[in-house]
């Protein structure tokens, strides 16, 4: 952990040093909800896909079905 006088000796205000630590920790956050948002994305498309495909192909067997009746 960076104390004062660590950020005081690099020439960093204690403001900045904050600022910093806040744009860190955003982009750490950041990188995590998207990462979250892109499997739950992901998860919910594959599923649609394949929930049409079963209907898709439970609709052409009842067309095949009640064209040989």
């Amino acid at each position: 952990m960076l104390s004062f006088d660590t950020l005081s000796a690099n020439g960093w205000t204690r403001s900045e040093g904050i600022l910093r630590a806040t744009m860190i920790c955003g982009n750490a956050v950041v990188v995590i909800v998207v990462a979250i948002v892109v499997a739950i994305v992901d998860v919910l498309v594959e599923v649609t896909v394949v929930e049409v495909v079963v209907m898709f192909v439970d609709e052409l067997a009842g067309v095949i079905v009640g064209v040989i009746v």
